[in-house]
Order: C-alpha cells, then sequence, then structure tokens
C-alpha cells in the first residue's frame, strides 16, 4: 500500500499491510539517525522509517505580538538564561508573560487591533511545490500544523498561573482573550484552506490539556471556556473536508469524549503511562469513534528500555489499539536526545515488518 492509502485505510477501519507511522523526534535525534544510517537528507530517513505522514511549512504568526509591539502595562522582558540539561544540551529561555499585569479586559483592544493585521500564510505556488516534489516517490499524507493553541497561548501571554485565576476570578477577560486567539486562528484556516486545501489531507492542532496526573482545569470549566470555541474551529477544518488531528498530552479521559463530538478525528500523543490512559481502556471505549496516534513511551521504555522492550510495547500497542484499524504507530511525545538510535530504529522497523492484514 502507498502512504496515503494506508493512512486512510487506518481512519477508516480498512483492511491494512501494516500500521501507518508518524515520526516526532527532536532535531539531533534526526540528525544523529542520518548519519547513523549513512543518509544524506530528511527524506531519505523518512523513507528509511517507512513513515506515512509528511508536514509542509505553514504556520500561525497571529497570536504572537510582532517584533516591537509591547502592551502599556507589560513587566520588564527579562534576560534570556541558559540552562544546561542532564545530558549535556544547552537551552536557552527566557519566561515572559507580556499581559501579565493588564487589569482591564478593554485593555486587550490594541492587542485585538494589532494582530487584524498579521495574518500570514507561505506562498500557495511554493507549498503546491513542495507536496509535489514530496509524492514524487508515492503518495503521502500531508499535513500542516500550527492551527491554534488558545490555551496554551493564553498562558504564554498571560502567565499560566494568572491565566488560571483569570478563568475563576475574571471571566470576562478570560473569554475575551480566548475569543480574540479563537477567530484568528479560524481566519487563518480559511486563508491556508482556502488557498491550498486541495494539496493538504489533515490539519493538527496543539493544545495541551492534562498532567500526568489529570487535567489542568475541571471537565466544567473546559466545557464553558474551551470546548465550544475548539467545536468552531474544528467545524472550519471539516468544512474544507480535511481531517482533524489533535495533540493535547497528559491524563485527558475525562474529556475525551468532549473532543469527539467537537471533531476530533485523531488524538496524539496518548500517553498511555498517565492516570485514565490505558491503552485497552481508550480502545474499549473510544477506539469506534477515535483514531490514536502515539502510544510508545518517551518516558520510560524508549529511553531506559532494550530494543526487545520497545519491540514488546510496539506490538502490544499495535495488537491493542491497532484491532480493527484506527491506530497510527508514533511516540508518546518527541524522542529525546537520550534514547539510543538502537531504540528508535526498533520502533520503527517493527511497526515496518509487523504485517497486520
Amino acid at each position: 500500500m502507498e502512504s496515503y492509502e494506508r493512512v486512510t485505510a487506518a481512519l477508516e477501519r480498512l483492511p491494512l499491510d501494516r500500521v501507518p507511522m508518524r515520526l516526532n523526534a527532536r532535531t539531533e535525534v534526526i540528525a544523529a539517525l542520518k548519519v547513523h544510517l549513512g543518509l544524506d537528507s530528511d527524506e531519505a530517513l523518512l523513507q528509511r522509517l517507512g513513515i506515512d505522514f509528511r508536514y509542509v511549512g505553514m504556520r500561525y504568526v497571529g497570536p504572537r505580538p510582532k517584533p516591537g509591539f509591547v502592551p502599556q502595562n507589560a513587566p520588564p522582558r527579562p534576560q534570556r538564561q541558559k540552562a544546561v540539561s542532564v545530558d549535556g544540551y544547552e537551552n536557552n529561555f527566557r519566561v515572559w508573560a507580556p499581559f501579565g499585569n493588564m487589569a482591564d479586559v478593554t485593555e486587550l483592544d490594541p492587542y485585538e487591533a494589532h494582530l487584524a493585521e498579521d495574518l500570514s500564510c507561505q506562498d500557495p505556488e511554493s507549498i503546491q511545490a513542495m507536496v509535489e516534489k514530496i509524492n514524487a516517490k508515492e503518495r503521502y499524507f500531508i499535513g500542516v500544523k500550527g492551527a491554534g493553541r488558545i490555551f496554551m497561548a493564553a498562558q504564554e501571554l498571560r502567565g499560566a498561573e494568572q491565566f488560571m485565576m483569570d478563568l475563576m476570578l475574571y471571566p470576562e477577560f478570560a473569554h475575551r482573550l480566548l475569543e480574540i486567539r479563537t477567530v484568528h486562528t479560524i481566519q487563518f484556516l480559511e486563508k491556508v484552506l482556502s488557498t491550498v486545501g486541495d494539496v493538504i489531507d489533515v490539519v493538527q492542532y496543539n493544545d495541551d490539556l492534562g498532567t500526568q496526573r489529570g487535567l489542568l482545569i475541571s471537565p466544567e470549566t473546559f466545557r464553558t471556556f474551551l470546548l465550544p470555541r475548539y467545536a468552531r474551529i474544528f467545524e472550519t477544518v471539516h468544512r474544507y473536508g480535511k481531517r482533524l488531528f489533535m495533540h493535547c498530552c497528559g491524563a485527558i479521559r475525562m474529556v475525551i469524549p468532549d473532543l469527539i463530538d467537537a471533531g476530533v478525528e485523531i488524538l496524539n500523543p496518548v500517553q498511555t503511562g498517565a492516570v485514565g490512559m490505558r491503552a485497552e481502556g481508550l480502545k474499549h471505549d473510544f477506539g469506534d469513534r477515535l483514531t490514536f496516534c502515539g502510544g510508545i513511551d518517551v518516558q520510560s521504555t524508549l529511553p531506559f528500555g532494550t530494543p526487545e522492550d520497545v519491540r514488546q510495547e510496539v506490538i502490544e500497542r499495535i495488537e491493542v489499539l491497532g484491532d480493527g484499524g484506527g491506530y497510527i504507530l508514533d511516540s508518546t511525545n518527541y524522542i529525546q536526545p537520550d534514547t539510543s538510535l538502537e531504540n528508535v530504529l526498533a520502533m520503527f522497523d517493527t511497526g515496518r515488518e509487523m504485517q497486520i492484514g
């Protein structure tokens, strides 16, 4: 089967030769794999691993203030600091909530006006040429990322702690900030899908709602502030006949029915080690309505297991989540540089070699 046919068959619960696969790894991992395998391009690596998804370069820049735009009451911008992780990799970070000191909902007016000028997407002709090049060998499943993050964006702009208080103490402010983000997300999707929608198969929306133990907010708060806005965003995607892929980390079992009703078709990354996220339960409860993408643990099995441990987990996930279709093999988040290349190869080689049709 070609990649497009394979992914489509998984989504529609049709017979398959093997499960489709998706790669989600840090750039250091991708670079190391290319050197290890003697490959000279990312595309050569994707073909070697048997990856069925490809993504085109398009992103939503609307919700982030342009360079030089600073709210009147913004806190001082901190200096970027450098941290060295335990594996020796250096990371630069800066935590800044530019809207953290706002006290009145009307202070969002300049922000909304500013964003109205900042919707953009890559030139449609360049996207068309990119997809034609990707599909030169075979037809892949083409995706676009970057459509959304209304909940996470509000936390980034306001500060996570402050926005959590906004939801309870200043609901008008929280609604307004989320609505600005939602409107511009929909406008961006309209622009993208009306210009290059004919070459895109799936839209990926990212918004993290969970921790390892449960939701970041209560189900009631989620349904009041986020769910109706998700439904509007996802309806835009479906109106153009595209699949909706949602990346949402953590223990989100309590709101999966809501996400399905809102239009989520593919759920990622399926963190099976989080509370309530065991593969068997998810498949039993939602397997007829939802395609799962992920399930191979980046917190334990991939970094600390042996290649045989990885192979066994892949087999178990395919046997459970892939029973009758509805599963895409992937990791439970970015594969990190502390994961051995042998384990990464064991994951995808097992997925490619395991016949299910």
